[in-house]
This record gives structure tokens, sequence and C-alpha cells, in this order.
């Protein structure tokens, strides 16, 4: 009993001597501890286990990306057309445009309305979201004026992809120094000029009008001495650059001279070239022509059967102009074409200002179908053609 005794004692006597240690030591064995936890932190030790809740991180759906990408890209930029405007000054005013539809709010609208309000107009305005704003109102309300109060004969202006032309017959020198100041303020806002008025006050010893020389703002001097004839009452116009005795013989020489080119043009080849060709046959292109190839002569053959597929001043595509345009478009797309330019020329008359409405309105058709078919970036002018046909060109520009 003795020994089982001292055996008990001993397991007594050991383990209050381990507890007494354990809790001398407990604090410096939690010092240790949580200096070895911030050595694993700062070292990024990937096997450190915390008991703190694991969240699994997803990656974002397809659908989140697009979105996500689509607001980071910046909105794709479509280049618009330049506004076009038109106007004949005579017993009938006749007005024609095509601008963006805040042009309806805009002071050069307003000034039309009133204008035809008071005096008999044909309007023919129309408004279209594809069409840069205006940036020449004030000015061409200006012009407008002058076209009217200084009674301009056969007088029209016509603004086409910038480029604006004017025309009529001018019955003072002053009135032609109102005319420039006009025209240079219309410079200072991106328009480019062509000026092929007439001075009526600046004649030969004829009755014809000598075209006013605007490119470069000369205006021909009056010869100080020369006979005047009973026909012509007015001064004779010489060149700057020659002696006044020389002028009258200069303008018979060179009246001599205009006379054949005259009859030339009476007889233009190109029309009659134009004439012997006989009219595309759509259906048989169609059948000699199932698929679209990468050879150019398919898209020439296309925009030529093209012209006639719109109708005579019918602004819309025949059901054979849309299958026409289908084959064009996958031609199109077939080269990767991304920027298309679209030019419309229309020669019906010698009413350049009718020619380029219906120019522009046929080529705004033909980019709305395009736009149909896929294509963003389109740049459609229209343009009253100097000489020949119809035609249309349809190019790849990127």
């Amino acid at each position: 009993m003795g020994k089982k005794t001292l055996a008990v004692v001993g397991v007594v006597v050991s383990a209050a001597f381990i507890y007494f240690c354990v809790e001398n030591k407990k604090d410096a064995i939690a010092l240790k501890c949580n200096a070895q936890n911030v050595i694993h932190k700062m070292t990024g030790d990937q096997t450190e286990t915390t008991d703190e809740p694991i969240t699994e991180v997803k990656e974002p759906s397809a659908d989140i990306a697009k979105a996500e990408v689509k607001k980071s890209e910046p909105a794709a930029i479509f280049e618009k057309s330049d506004p076009a405007f038109g106007m004949t000054v005579d017993d009938v005013v006749n007005v024609v445009g095509m601008f963006a539809p805040g042009a309806k709010e805009g002071r050069l609208i307003h000034f039309i309305d009133t204008l035809c309000s008071r005096k008999e107009c044909l309007n023919d305005l129309r408004y279209s979201d594809d069409i840069k704003k205006i940036g020449w109102d004030k000015e061409m309300i200006q012009l407008i004026q002058y076209m009217l109060e200084a009674h301009v004969e056969k007088g029209s202006i016509y603004v086409n992809s910038n480029i604006l032309h004017i025309e009529g017959k001018i019955a003072s020198e002053a009135e032609k120094q109102r005319l420039d100041e006009i025209i240079t303020a219309l410079k200072k806002q991106g328009l480019q000029i062509e000026d092929k008025t007439v001075a009526a006050y600046e004649q030969s010893g004829t009755t014809e009008a000598v075209e006013v020389a605007s490119a470069i703002g000369a205006v021909p001097k009056k010869s100080e001495k020369q006979d005047i004839t009973e026909i012509d009452k007015t001064a004779v116009a010489e060149p700057a650059a020659k002696p006044a005795e020389l002028a009258h013989e200069t303008l018979k020489e060179e009246k001599k001279a205009q006379m054949p080119k005259a009859a030339v043009v009476e007889t233009p080849v190109v029309k009659e070239v134009h004439a012997e060709k006989p009219a595309p046959n759509v259906q048989q292109m169609a059948e000699e022509h199932p698929t679209v190839t990468e050879k150019s002569g398919d898209l020439k053959k296309l925009e030529e059967a093209l012209v006639s597929q719109i109708a005579d001043r019918a602004y819309r595509l025949s059901e054979v102009g849309e299958k026409t345009i289908d084959r064009i478009a996958e031609l199109l797309h077939a080269r990767g074409a991304q920027k298309i330019g679209v030019s419309v020329y229309v020669h019906q008359g010698k009413d350049k200002l009718v020619n380029m409405i219906i120019a522009q309105k046929r080529a705004d058709i033909l980019k709305k179908a395009l736009r149909k078919r896929g294509f963003r970036d389109i740049v459609a002018n229209g343009a009253a053609a100097e000489a020949g046909s119809d035609r249309i060109e349809i190019r790849v520009i990127k």
C-alpha cells in the first residue's frame, strides 16, 4: 500500500508542476504565435488559414462583359451629309432644301416661311437626321435679301457639298460690290463659291453681257476714249493690261472665236453616244451573274442598272432596284467595306438647281438602302452633272 500511495502522490505532484509551468509561460507562448502569424502575412504565405469565411470569386458572364465593353468604348460617329439648299428668284420663288430637324426652328427657315407668306412660292423643304447643322444661315439670308432687292434677272443660288453656286444678271457695279461683300462673309463660314453672275452694266459692242471674273475679284475698267455705237450706250469693257485703242479689236476677235464654239455645244458628243446605247437589261444581268465576284466590272454594271431603277423625279427604289442594292451590298461586304461613298449625278435639263436637288434626294435614298443592309458609315452627295447622262458612283472609302 505504501508504494501505491507514493505513486499517486507523484502523479499529483507532476500534474501540479505542469499546470504551474503552463500558467507562467502562456503569455510568452501567445506572443510568439502572434509574431509568427505576422511574418507569414508579410511573406505572402499561401498556406496560412484563417477563420474568416472564404467567398468564391466568379468570372463575369459574357453578357455582362459585352455590356462593360460597350460602356467603355466611345460611341461610333458616322459622318453626316452636308445640307443642301437652293432658290430661284423670279415671279414665283422656288425654294428647295434638305436640312437637319433642328433647322425648323432656325432663322433661315423662319425667313423663308415669312417670305412665302408674302410672295408666291414653291416650297419643298425636307428634314433628316442624317444631315449636318447649318453654319451659314445668317449670311444666306443676306444673300437672298440681296437677290430680291437687287432684282437680279434669272437669279438662282444653290448649295451642295459646301459649294455655293450663284447665277444671274447684275444691273449695276454697286450691286456687284455688294454681292462681293456677301460672298466674302460666306467664305468665312467654310463655303466654296462659284460666282457665275453676269454684269449687264459692262457690255461689248453687242447686247451680250460679259461674264464677271469673280475668281480674282476684279471688275474690268471702263475705257476712257472709245467710240460708242448706237446699239450699245454703255461703257465698253477692256482688259486692264491692254491699251484702250486695242480693246475694241480684241472684243471683236473674241466674239468671232466664240461663234463656232456655240455651234459645237448644240450637239454634244456624249449625249449622242449615250443615246445609241440600249438600256441595261437587269433581268439578263441577273441570269448572267448569279453570284457576286470581285471583278470591278460587276459594280459598274450594277451602278448603270441602278440609274434606271429610280424613276424620274420619283424618290424611291423599285422592286428591281432593291434587288440590285442587295447585290451591291454583297459585293461591298465581300470587299470588307467599312466606309462607303455614294455620288449621284443628274443632268435632265438646263435647270441645275432642280438637277442638284433630285440628285441629293436620290443619294439619300441609296444611303438609307445601304444602311438597312448593315453599312453605317456612308457619305452621300448629289450634284448636277455638267453634261452627259445621269450616273451613280459607289466606292469604298475605307
